[in-house]
Parts: structure tokens; C-alpha cells; sequence
């Protein structure tokens, strides 16, 4: 788990995701995928736009953690001294 959080900490993983999340909604690829009608469209963006917003929240969930356990540490190692 702590290699997982590693590596969706760096900043190669937010460009992955961006690049990612621009191709899935360019207009050519929606066209390719066959969603000419609307409510198909409707769906495939809801849902896109659903998981974009989970993964960015699950983000900013992993930093604060990681946040406050640091602000801990900082603070044992000071009372510590």
C-alpha cells in the first residue's frame, strides 16, 4: 500500500491523469466510441467526470493524511528534544 501511495504521490501521476482524462474526452474519440446519441453521451460523461472527481478526491484524501502524520512527527521530535 505504501508503494501504491508513493507513486500516485509524485508528479508524473497528476501529468499521467491529465493527459489521460484529455484524451477520454477530445471529441474524436467520442466519435470513435459510437456515442452518437445523446443519452449514451450523457452516461459515458457522467461516469468519466464521476471517476475524475473520485480520483482527485482520493488525492487530496492521501496528502492530507500524509500531512498530519508529518506535522506528528514534527511535533514528537520537538518535545523529544
Amino acid at each position: 500500500m505504501q508503494r501504491l501511495i508513493s507513486f500516485i504521490r509524485k508528479y508524473d501521476f497528476t501529468i499521467f491523469l491529465f493527459i489521460l482524462f484529455l484524451l477520454i474526452y477530445i471529441w474524436p474519440l467520442l466519435s470513435i466510441a459510437g456515442l452518437n446519441n445523446p443519452e449514451s453521451l450523457f452516461i459515458y460523461l457522467f461516469l468519466t467526470w464521476s471517476i475524475l472527481i473520485i480520483i482527485l478526491f482520493l488525492l487530496n484524501r492521501i496528502s492530507v493524511k500524509e500531512t498530519i502524520a508529518e506535522e506528528k512527527n514534527r511535533r514528537n521530535s520537538s518535545h523529544d528534544v
